[in-house]
């Protein structure tokens, strides 16, 4: 594909460090029993909801969306993301996210019970004359050069997460995290330093305590980057 193409020559560096911390992880054996939360059988259908817009002036155009997917398989709270925040990509944004309310996927697996958890997927519109294509990536494609484009990123199991400390007015935070084959945090940067804002603290302490199912690449627990917006209505349906 043209973007993928264009996206493999994209470097995403990410400085890891050891944690002191002792956090939960999943050894190689018990990692072939979590499964990630995917779209699987409602891929099709997930597709078909979302209309394809004519966009002549560009080749393919990336959206990236992140939400929670409940025990059910509903997912909650999807928000998405792209290079233009007005025009065609404010209105692809809009129909994924509406068309995320009326889609059950398959949930994710964590020892042996159905668990609450939040991912990343990515929805790829490519128009090449009159052909249209529309694609779904269940990662933000930050790991493209190390593991391709087809992965699933790691995602982070909601236990219990409400944050209270974030002003009406404060900017969301965004967080890259990587983490490593066996679910553990490694590395975590915030665009928000923690020295400057209350809330960027607490983000930066619930991310390093949370447990996180590892990214799986052809059936294999592998390490990826889990990326997440932090903001002031960032509220836990599942408490």
């Amino acid at each position: 594909m043209f973007l993928l193409m264009a996206l493999k020559y994209r470097k995403v560096l990410l400085v890891a460090f050891a944690l002191c911390t002792a956090m939960p992880s999943f050894s190689a054996e018990s990692a072939r029993a979590v499964t990630p939360a995917s779209f699987s059988d409602a891929l099709p259908a997930f597709i078909e909801k979302l209309r394809f817009p004519d966009h002549r002036d560009a080749g393919a155009i990336l959206i990236k969306c992140e939400g929670m997917v409940h025990l059910s398989g509903d997912i909650q709270g999807a928000i998405c993301f792209s290079n233009n925040d007005v025009g065609i990509e404010q209105r692809m944004r809009n129909v994924i996210v509406r068309a995320t309310r009326t889609t059950r996927i398959t949930p994710a697996i964590v020892d042996g019970k159905r668990t609450n958890i939040r991912f990343n997927f990515s929805v790829i519109y490519e128009q090449k004359g009159d052909e249209k294509n529309i694609e779904i990536l269940e990662n933000h494609l930050y790991d493209i050069e190390r593991l391709g484009p087809h992965y699933s990123a790691a995602q982070r199991v909601i236990l219990q997460y409400r944050l209270f400390c974030f002003d009406v007015r404060e900017l969301p935070i965004s967080a890259m995290v990587s983490v490593s084959a066996s679910g553990q945090v490694v590395d975590v940067r915030l665009s928000k330093l923690a020295d400057d804002s209350q809330c960027a603290g607490e983000v930066d302490k619930r991310i390093r305590n949370a447990v996180y199912i590892p990214a799986i690449a052809n059936g294999v627990p592998v390490a990826s980057t889990f990326s997440e917006v932090f903001h002031h209505y960032f509220w836990d349906p599942f408490r």
